[in-house]
């Protein structure tokens, strides 16, 4: 799809679903250490506080629980901050929706106790 429409999609999904949508800076900063995920609201680090933390969200049970990562649309198998850290590296905007029960439709996967969403575009 043409990066006008992807654009319109992110617009759609971030104010229906209450995400944020991350660039420019912000988006550097993320790239730069994993420590910066700590500004993004509702976004909190793992246990391993180092560049190999995977941000974690808190879970439609209460409990903290890892998001599921989404690139271009397509599911990722992302286990760790630093693969993470990797596909931040091609991304021009990052979509993240903390509550789990607002993740929009084309982002959900099944589970007991669904969890938030990082999706990465690289258009």
């Amino acid at each position: 799809r043409p990066a006008d429409f992807l654009s319109a999609d992110i617009a759609r999904r971030t104010r229906a679903s209450g995400g944020r949508l991350i660039d420019g800076k912000a988006l550097d900063d993320l790239r730069a250490t994993a420590g910066a995920w700590g500004k993004v609201p509702g976004v909190f680090l793992g246990a391993n506080t180092d560049a190999d933390a995977l941000p974690v969200m808190r879970g439609a049970l209460g409990a903290r629980c890892e998001p599921t990562v989404w690139m271009d649309g397509v599911r990722s198998g992302v286990a760790s901050g630093w693969e993470l850290r990797g596909l931040l590296l091609n991304a021009q905007r990052v979509e993240v929706y903390t509550n789990p029960s607002r993740v929009p439709p084309e982002f959900t996967s099944g589970g007991l106790d669904p969890c938030g969403v990082i999706a990465l575009w690289t258009r």
